[in-house]
């Protein structure tokens, strides 16, 4: 058993209570419960679909006959555990091995994660523009049937110099020319970009310009948005 399995297994084991609505269990103690419920496809019941979380589903999952899952939606919320711990990731983890749990053999995940602060900014390119990782990959080990493109991608956002993606990024959107980016890191470092850009996330401001200024940034950083790969974590 793999760090990761043992992490999930350590604080994702999933309960069963003999109610009309199912319970899932995250760990024990002062770990976190959560609720889900469980219903069959009526059209030819191949299908399993759970939504977890109280009211609101915090997080859906489809296991088709084939053993295949679809993590098809996370939401975060205050409500969605049973004592209120409102942590994203760990609704992934739980996500997962519910899904596991429940007999599917991988789980197939389209990264359409974002924040709301107040402005919308996805978090799979957040993430990899400033960890050379998507959101997801910080969480559970995925693959993609793009992966050789995935990696060059990875490259380049581990190794782009800022005054390179910087003076790119002045030609798409001039009025950066007056941005603030004083950090004290060499601009023509390797890998400078993914430090300055990482920096600037911990900044108050950094929610309204990563959402108005994120496609010039792939753009100047040589990648494509990470929201058109599918991915899949094997179970």
């Amino acid at each position: 058993m793999d760090e990761f399995e043992q992490d999930i297994d350590k604080y994702y084991k999933i309960k069963y209570l003999i109610v009309k609505i199912k319970w899932a269990q995250s760990g024990s103690g002062n770990r976190h419960v959560i609720n889900y419920r469980e219903f069959k496809n009526a059209d030819n019941g191949t299908d399993t679909v759970i939504f977890a979380g109280n009211d609101l589903p915090c997080f859906s999952i489809r296991i088709h006959k084939t053993g295949e899952a679809v993590l098809e939606s996370v939401t975060r919320r205050k409500d969605c555990f049973v004592d209120d711990h409102d942590n994203s990731k760990d609704l992934v983890r739980a996500a997962f091995q519910l899904a596991k749990n429940k007999g599917a053999k991988s789980l197939e995940i389209s990264d359409n994660s974002f924040i709301q602060c107040p402005e919308k900014v996805m978090l799979g390119d957040l993430y990899f523009l400033t960890t050379g990782k998507t959101w997801y990959e910080s969480i559970i080990p995925l693959k993609s049937n793009k992966m050789a493109l995935i990696e060059k991608f990875r490259e380049l956002v581990k190794s782009n110099t800022w005054s390179s993606v910087y003076s790119k990024l002045i030609i798409y959107n001039p009025s950066l020319k007056d941005y603030n980016f004083d950090f004290d890191t060499d601009a023509n470092k390797v890998g400078s970009a993914m430090e300055i850009l990482s920096e600037l996330k911990k900044s108050r401001d950094h929610c309204k310009f990563f959402s108005e200024n994120m496609n010039e940034l792939l753009l100047s950083s040589g990648i494509t948005t990470m929201c058109n790969f599918t991915w899949s974590a094997s179970l």
